[in-house]
């Protein structure tokens, strides 16, 4: 189980490197990283370090702050699985809400009348 920093640092690198190797500074990936985590570069190098032992990713070198990374099919299916995660809820929701408050002003409309009426 990914923590929630390894998480976000492996969403960036499947929205950048898309499956292929690509070049970034730490200074990319703390800036796309939510203001939440309070990442710096030491907490960055240690969750891309996890998430290569992982073996969710790939990192090619790393040196000064600068890291070669690509996006490994295990990576991917993890970013797929939580994106199908989110949709299933999603329409949980939307399936639970929208009875719920059809119901709610059929039954306002319904007092409203009433109250009109006699």
């Amino acid at each position: 189980m990914l923590d929630k920093l390894a998480a976000a640092v492996l969403c960036v690198v499947n929205e950048t490197a898309d499956g292929a190797y690509r070049v970034l500074d730490a200074q990319e990936f703390l800036s796309a990283l939510p203001a939440r985590l309070r990442a710096d570069e030491e907490t960055l190098g240690e969750a891309l370090r996890r998430l290569a032992e992982g073996g969710y990713i790939s990192v090619k070198y790393s040196e000064a702050g600068t890291y070669c990374v690509a996006a490994l099919p295990k990576g991917r299916a993890v970013q797929l699985e939580n994106s199908r995660m989110r949709a299933r809820l999603r329409a949980r929701i939307h399936a639970f809400a929208l009875p719920f408050f059809g119901a709610f002003a059929g039954g306002a409309l319904a007092a409203v009348l009433c109250a009109l009426l006699f």
